[in-house]
């Protein structure tokens, strides 16, 4: 699993944090018939939840 999804199951920080593990998620829906069309991780999240910000 390591080695589809990386050292951390789920980190925070964001899409780029988790873009191997949503990657692998839609291209798996995509290609099981659950999506109609290839989506990329910018599409799941409107663009003000994917910037990360610290305070």
């Amino acid at each position: 699993m390591q080695d589809i999804v990386g050292e951390e199951l789920l980190p925070y920080g964001g899409v780029e944090a988790n873009r191997v593990t949503l990657d692998a998620f839609l291209q798996y829906g995509f290609e099981q018939g659950v999506l109609h069309k290839r989506m990329q991780p910018e599409d799941l999240y409107p663009p003000q939840v994917q910037r990360r910000f610290r305070v």
